[in-house]
């Protein structure tokens, strides 16, 4: 049935591109496209790691709703047509950062980054470290961090609150400069501007190999494709992206990334226990597999009752405020492929051991309707904030074929995330007045 997955997912795809008219930052066509990805690489993977050779009906049918479901909510977002009033900020959208709040970034970044490898400097002696090399430390603090997750280690064990705060402003800052850096490539500004810009990426890619994985850094990378091909759209500089150049250079820039993601396993705490293919088909392809040896080993018996997998974050954050009692905190379940681990089932898994075939039709359709409407209203109206957050999060879309994103999102570090995007916006942008639209 994993080829019969494959035809049909490709033939989805081939209809969302005749209904999307093409449009390769469509959310079904990206999350089509990455569930077809991880589809082939688990196909590769029969050569070495894959075990599952054959998925059974529950998986088949589960995979197929919920991939129609989030279709439909697409094409239900693109076919809603609102005609209320809207209250509109005016903003210079048009506007650079001065020098000073670049250099000020910089410094913040560089600061965050050395006050960060302080802290988990100490940490790892806290756990027993006894090397002087910083990529053997990063790999340390990377695999005890994995071993007691969970969000609920002991503060000798964590970074700081406050370290915690400093570096998600850095990821900020840095998405805010991507924005910049595109803006500036594309307008054609002087390349001592652009390199300014550039410098405070560069530190800010940096600064999310700290603290997490590969993730963040591979979210600034999303974030970045996403911003250029939208603003090149929108800029009457822009140019045109349907060619063979440049159709190339996407291919390359696909083939560094998955070299990359094979790259950093070391560092991060990652074991490369085969060739790159090999670790690289295992990385991309081994979600389905393991939803398919959770559904059929009855993984929810494992799982203690009163867990909810969807909204967990949700819930540990409404039982630290003390509105709810009893939080059980959720669980990860590994299994085996030869030399490699997976605990991750998509975000499907979730979806059904909490609500069941019809909740995940429900959260897949909401999720699909809400990121078109953002999407659509980057497209019609120019929306510069929604195109910040569309960006960032670009890679719940992406990610779907891994784990739940868009829905663990409904917690408190996130909300604080969003509240300091909303901030350095209103910083940058200079808020005119406030009229109102008809």
């Amino acid at each position: 049935m994993i080829y019969m997955l494959l035809i049909l997912t490709i033939s989805f795809i081939l209809l969302i591109i005749y209904l999307s008219y093409k449009d390769i930052l469509s959310p079904s066509f990206v999350m089509l496209f990455m569930y077809l990805f991880s589809v082939i690489s688990s196909i590769i993977g029969f050569l070495t790691w894959n075990t599952e050779k054959n998925l059974n009906l529950n998986t088949y049918i589960l995979v197929i709703i919920g991939l129609l479901a989030f279709c439909f909510g697409e094409l239900a977002a693109r076919i809603y047509k609102t005609n209320k009033k809207k209250f509109k900020i005016k903003i210079v959208n048009n506007r650079y950062p001065t020098d000073i709040f670049t250099l000020t970034s910089s410094f913040f970044i560089i600061i965050t980054i050395f006050i960060a490898i302080i802290e988990i400097n100490k940490i790892c002696k806290n756990y027993g470290f006894q090397g002087n090399s910083l990529p053997q430390m990063l790999k340390f603090f990377r695999e005890k961090n994995d071993i007691l997750s969970g969000g609920n280690l002991n503060a000798a064990y964590d970074l700081s609150f406050i370290t915690k705060q400093f570096i998600k402003i850095c990821y900020v800052l840095t998405i805010y400069f991507e924005y910049f850096y595109v803006k500036s490539i594309i307008d054609k500004n002087n390349k001592n501007m652009q390199n300014k810009y550039l410098l405070c990426i560069i530190l800010g890619l940096v600064c999310t190999l700290l603290s997490t994985g590969r993730s963040i850094l591979f979210h600034m990378l999303y974030a970045f494709f996403v911003m250029y091909i939208i603003y090149n759209r929108q800029s009457p500089n822009g140019v045109n992206l349907n060619t063979k150049n440049f159709k190339k250079k996407f291919i390359k820039i696909g083939i560094f990334l998955i070299i990359m993601l094979y790259a950093l396993m070391p560092l991060l705490g990652r074991t490369n226990t085969g060739g790159m293919i090999e670790s690289t088909s295992f990385a991309i392809g081994t979600h389905i597999p393991t939803l398919n040896r959770g559904l059929r080993d009855k993984t929810d018996d494992m799982i203690l009752n009163g867990i909810n997998l969807t909204f967990n974050n949700a819930q540990q954050s409404l039982s630290r405020l003390g509105l709810i009692k009893n939080y059980k905190n959720s669980i990860n379940i590994w299994y085996r492929f030869k030399n490699y681990s997976s605990n991750t089932f998509t975000s499907l898994y979730a979806y059904n051991h909490d609500y069941g075939i019809i909740g995940v039709f429900i959260l897949q359709f909401l999720f699909g309707f809400i990121v078109t409407r953002i999407y659509l209203s980057i497209k019609k109206n120019s929306n510069l904030l929604a195109l910040i957050f569309y960006s960032y999060f670009f890679y719940t879309i992406i990610d779907q074929v891994r784990g739940d994103q868009v829905y663990g999102l409904i917690n408190i570090a996130s909300i604080a995330f969003i509240l300091i995007i909303y901030f350095v916006y209103f910083q940058l942008f200079y808020v005119k007045q406030i009229t109102k639209e008809v």
